[in-house]
């Protein structure tokens, strides 16, 4: 059983570098090579990415001026409709709590 601070942290850890399953045999350009690796992955991945989504744009159904044009106007129009509506709404209920507490006049 360790006694000493010293003993517990190497027990808790897994002792020392060597005695680390795996550590032994490898050698620093393994090391250097897998941490520039690392750095080096994500630019691939990001390049494979972008590769894969403007060959999926391809493939996509456009819709012409005319409808954008038109679907456009429909939304404008609704969001003009309901504002009135909910302003309309606000209102009412404005009014029906104040006078309510009796503030309208």
């Amino acid at each position: 059983m360790p006694t000493t601070m010293t003993e517990r942290e190497e027990t808790t850890r897994g002792g020392h570098g060597a005695e680390r399953p795996g550590a032994a045999g490898t050698g620093l350009g393994q090391k250097t090579s897998a941490f520039l690796g690392g750095f080096l992955e994500p630019p691939r991945r990001f390049k494979k990415f972008v590769l894969e989504a403007r060959a999926e744009l391809n493939h996509v159904s456009w819709p012409s001026w005319d409808d954008v044009k038109s679907t456009t106007s429909v939304v404008i129009l609704c969001v003009f409709v309901f504002g009135v509506f909910l302003f309309g709404i606000d209102y009412g209920v404005s009014w029906a709590v104040q006078w309510l507490l009796g503030s309208v006049k």
